[in-house]
């Protein structure tokens, strides 16, 4: 604590008041649990909607082969 405190020119007791903050509120820092279940939807989304975006590429793609193959 003494070096941290030296370093950064503060007092000792300003850091550990400091750090109980941040360990009190933590949680809100980085985002608690109800932000979770909106973040996991929205990224399940994006999956699928990727995923359909490859099928699609994928399928245009074999059309496109067949089509020139067959000279149209």
């Amino acid at each position: 604590m003494t070096d941290i405190a030296k370093r950064f020119e503060v007092h000792p007791a300003q850091i550990t008041t400091w750090k109980r903050e941040f360990l009190e509120r933590a949680e809100h820092a980085f985002g608690g649990p109800s932000d979770a279940p909106k973040v996991t939807a929205l990224e399940a989304e994006r999956d699928d909607l990727y995923r359909k975006v490859g099928e699609l590429e994928m399928q245009r793609d074999f059309l496109k082969k067949t089509l020139t193959k067959a000279g149209l």
